[in-house]
């Protein structure tokens, strides 16, 4: 009786058991985004906040929710049908890879102007500039974003698909190397540091000036209002940092080593779970915010409850 033999065809069986719930789970994940992403969307246009704020807060969640389509729905078809999206042709091969890591940078980025406009409100609350930000100076930003984001991920439009493996294929190694580590930088080191920085700044200087503030700066003269956009802030980035990290240690384990040769099909499935973690950071920010902001909760138990008014309403 080949007793090694046995083990490993168990061990495989298991791991391929526990792909197939990581990709359900990876379903589940995108399904209750989109929910939460909705209700991000519908109780931020109800809310009496600056236009400038608003209009990223739901930049954000729609961001989210595009990165919950094109990974998060790639990431399930790839694990429970064993069938890669980004195969199909060498449009899709384009368009997915490009959109992808676009969308990606903007759900990262956007934290860094929620955070940086709440710090700088804090730290000049006179500042008549910054108190008039518009809607005009939100799609700016956005537009500076886009070609930012645009520059970034350029290289993906030289993607193909290889003949011979056909699949989607970006250069060599050493080039999906360094996108991997540029999108470590700029979409989780830089961030994730400029975010915390200026929501601890911040808090710290509600605290400290919470007198003339009170008086002076209308968008957070509530200091807990305030001090609750600061938290969900912190919330997400915090978790944003937490839920990546693993995605991008795994990529850079697999093109820096030869560790996939060996545990080929445990890495594999490691890399299932980063990929399940991250797509949670754009799936579970609309339950992050309920947790961390009392005025967030009350304004979705209000949303609730006039929308179980105008349903009665219609059934009557």
């Amino acid at each position: 009786m080949n007793i090694s033999k046995n083990s490993s065809t168990i061990d495989f069986e298991i791991l391929r058991i526990l792909r197939q719930v990581t990709g359900w789970t990876d379903l589940v994940l995108v399904m209750i985004g989109l929910v939460g992403n909705f209700f991000i969307l519908a109780n931020t246009i109800r809310r009496k906040v600056r236009i400038f704020t608003k209009f990223f807060l739901i930049s954000e969640a729609m961001s989210d929710s595009l990165v919950l389509v094109f990974p998060g729905i790639r990431y399930f078809v790839l694990i429970v049908l064993n069938d890669d999206i980004q195969n199909d042709s060498n449009f899709i091969c384009i368009f997915h890879s490009f959109v992808t890591y676009l969308v990606t940078d903007f759900s990262a980025w956007i934290l860094i102007i929620l955070s940086l406009e709440r710090y700088l409100l804090v730290k000049f609350p006179f500042n008549k500039r910054l108190k008039d930000l518009s809607l005009f100076h939100a799609i700016s930003f956005s537009c500076v974003m886009f070609a930012l984001g645009f520059l970034k991920n350029f290289i993906f439009f030289t993607a193909v698909i290889d003949p011979d493996t056909e699949v989607c294929f970006l250069g060599n190694m050493k080039l999906q190397l360094l996108i991997t580590v540029l999108d470590m930088i700029f979409n989780l080191i830089i961030p994730s540091t400029l975010v915390l920085f200026c929501t601890i700044g911040s808090i710290i200087g509600i605290k400290r000036h919470i007198l003339k503030i009170s008086s002076n700066l209308k968008p957070i003269s509530d200091t807990n209002y305030g001090s609750q956009i600061l938290r969900m802030i912190l919330a997400i980035s915090v978790y944003h940092l937490i839920t990546s990290l693993p995605l991008f240690c795994v990529l850079i384990i697999i093109k820096v080593t030869d560790v996939f040769y060996f545990y080929g099909d445990q890495l594999l499935y490691t890399f299932d779970l980063a990929c399940a973690l991250y797509i949670s950071n754009n799936s579970l920010k609309f339950y992050l915010y309920c947790f961390s902001s009392k005025s967030f909760r009350k304004m979705f138990i209000l949303l609730i409850h006039d929308v179980k008014i105008k349903f009665g309403s219609l059934i009557k």
